[in-house]
This record gives C-alpha cells, structure tokens and sequence, in this order.
C-alpha cells in the first residue's frame, strides 16, 4: 500500500479529511519508512503540518524506524 497510501493521504489532505489521510500516512510509512521524509516536505500535506496528530505520528514512526536500524 505505501505509493497507494501516500497518494491517498495526500488526497485526503486536500480534501480535509485530516484523519483519514493520516490514517493513510500511518500505513504508507509502516510499508516503507522512506514515507517520513516524502511527508515531511510534500506540499499537498501541508494542511497537516501543523496538526499535532502529525507531528506525533511523524515523531513516533522515525522512532520505530531508529529502532529497527539498531537491532
């Protein structure tokens, strides 16, 4: 799902629906991590660069994603 998910959230974005995209977000960074850095500077996200949702999302999965490199 992760092109299909970061296509999607970014739809979601753009059309309000704020949880649904980070719904979506959520699953695209979980399929492949290289989705933090694409939410992070893609320009239809922008509506959710400010939310808090976001920012924990963002925090939490480059998190999972330091961990998993130093195992």
């Amino acid at each position: 799902m992760s092109w299909h998910g970061i296509t999607k959230g970014c739809f979601e974005a753009k059309l309000g629906n704020l949880v649904e995209a980070l719904k979506c977000l959520e699953k695209a960074i979980e399929a492949d991590r290289k989705f933090i850095e694409l939410a992070n500077s893609d320009e239809d996200l922008a509506i959710l660069k400010n939310d808090k949702r976001f920012q924990i999302l963002i925090k939490r999965m480059t998190n999972n994603s330091r961990k998993a490199e130093n195992e």
